[in-house]
């Protein structure tokens, strides 16, 4: 039907995710990564972005990737390092509401 918008949902392959962290919890990520492996790619690829907050720079680092790009990190943070998961957990959620 003309006009109609399709509901269907995107598969999660090409539903991009957005995860910001703060520089120092990603170095902390991904010191603990072998560099041999598929998350650390995905962390490399990573853009470091300054935030001035209160008059200090407060750099984060925001890695562009799809759903199943972030769910590997997302995996490899609850294993080796735990403080980050709940952050990328919340850019996860956060994408799949909208």
């Amino acid at each position: 039907m003309r006009g109609k918008r399709d509901t269907r949902k995107a598969p999660t392959r090409h539903v991009k995710v957005d995860i910001d962290i703060p520089l120092d919890v990603y170095d902390r990520l991904i010191d603990q990564c072998d560099c041999s492996t598929r998350p650390w790619e995905i962390l490399r690829n990573g853009v470091i972005l300054p935030r001035i907050e209160k008059g200090f720079v407060n750099s984060i680092v925001r890695l562009l990737c799809n759903k199943e790009e972030a769910d590997t990190v997302f995996d490899l943070a609850k294993s080796v390092y735990p403080a980050a998961a709940p952050l990328i957990r919340a850019a996860i959620d956060r994408k799949m509401k909208n």
